[in-house]
């Protein structure tokens, strides 16, 4: 079975964010790029390298709304790496 697009997975993930798993979080930012950097706290922090920002999922219970803004973080690092490699397309070095 092919893997799922994961834009497809962050839909999916976010119709349902009130009854979220932090794995499934996890997950999903992995595939999305995102590398574990430690656990601090009760929280994985994740980096993606060209990124800016970390990305923090707490390990306990989730609300709803943070696992809406971990989903929304997730897609902007995606969004971000799409206009970069439409940059490079337009210019025309090659680069992605």
């Amino acid at each position: 079975m092919p893997r799922r697009d994961i834009w497809h997975e962050l839909e999916a993930l976010r119709r349902r964010a009130f009854n979220l798993s932090p794995r499934e979080l996890e997950a999903a930012a992995r595939r999305a790029g995102w590398f574990l950097h430690h656990i601090e706290g009760g929280h994985a922090i994740y980096v993606k390298e060209g990124y800016p920002f970390n990305l923090s999922i707490p390990l306990h219970k989730l609300k709803g709304k943070t696992a809406l803004r971990v989903i929304k973080a997730i897609e902007a690092s995606l969004m971000e790496g799409k206009e970069e490699q439409e940059d490079g397309k337009e210019r025309g070095d090659g680069t992605s």
